[in-house]
């Protein structure tokens, strides 16, 4: 189950997507398959935004917004930043 969507400020064919899944992947809408993927949380990934052109934010079930970089839009499976807060994360 998709939950959010997100289109790339710096790069008119990129798209984010996360899922029930804690999946987070990079789509290039001219393919057909996920260019980058990570496991950005355990549980439920309720959201997905971009932050400037090279970094990205996702909110979780598990409380927590994590913060990831797109070095040349190559997704790092390594967490930059995160912070936890009470409660669940439905929007960045």
């Amino acid at each position: 189950f998709i939950s959010s969507l997100s289109w790339s400020p710096s790069n008119e064919h990129h798209l984010l997507s996360c899922a029930f899944d804690g999946e987070v992947k990079l789509w290039d809408t001219r393919g057909n398959v996920p260019v980058h993927s990570v496991k950005a949380h355990e549980d439920k990934c309720f959201a997905v935004d971009f932050f400037g052109p090279d970094t990205f934010c996702t909110g979780g079930n598990d409380g927590k917004l994590k913060f990831y970089t797109l070095p040349k839009y190559k997704m790092d499976d390594e967490e930059i930043s995160s912070s936890s807060s009470s409660g669940n994360q439905h929007c960045v």
